[in-house]
């Protein structure tokens, strides 16, 4: 999963579904998506997830295919992820909802 650590596929697979999932809720109960930022955020998020487990589903693994140096390869779906992640905690405090 996280930095090619390997576990047995169906177990990978449902972590990554249940994990994704949980987060998902997590955001709906607790961001204000009336506010472009918050949709943005999510979007990111989404996109990269789901290029992650589109690859898992398809390939039973997940294509990565950028190495800088001695720094764990990685795709274009784990930084979407990062920066979606990085994002959210910058800016969670403006995105929040208020109740």
């Amino acid at each position: 999963m996280a930095f090619s650590l390997t576990l047995p596929y169906p177990l990978q697979l449902t972590l990554n579904l249940v994990f994704f999932g949980f987060l998902v809720i997590y955001l709906f109960r607790h961001l204000d998506f009336s506010k472009s930022l918050s949709q943005i955020i999510l979007a990111i998020l989404v996109a990269g997830a789901l290029g992650n487990i589109l690859d898992r589903i398809r390939l039973g693994y997940v294509i990565d295919f950028i190495s800088i140096g001695s720094f764990p390869i990685f795709n274009l779906a784990d930084s979407f992820i990062t920066v979606s992640i990085f994002l959210l905690m910058l800016f969670y405090d403006k995105i929040k909802r208020t109740n």
